[in-house]
C-alpha cells in the first residue's frame, strides 16, 4: 500500500511539472476536488464522472 502510495504522488508531480503548476497548489485542488465530490454525489454518479473525465482526456491527447 505504500508503494502505491509513493507511486501516486510521483505521478502527480510530473503532471504538476508539466502543466507547470505548483505542488503545493495541485494538491490542494486534488483534495479539494475529492471532497467536493464525496459530499455532493453517490458512488454511480462518481464513476460516470471519472470515466467521462478519462475518455476526454484520452481523446484529446490523439
Amino acid at each position: 500500500m505504500k508503494e502505491i502510495n509513493i507511486r501516486k504522488t510521483e505521478l502527480l508531480y510530473k503532471v504538476f511539472a508539466r502543466h507547470k503548476v505548483p505542488a503545493k497548489l495541485g494538491k490542494l485542488l486534488i483534495n479539494t476536488a475529492e471532497i467536493q465530490s464525496y459530499e455532493n454525489n453517490s458512488q454511480a454518479i462518481r464513476m460516470k464522472e471519472y470515466q467521462k473525465l478519462i475518455d476526454y482526456h484520452f481523446n484529446s491527447e490523439k
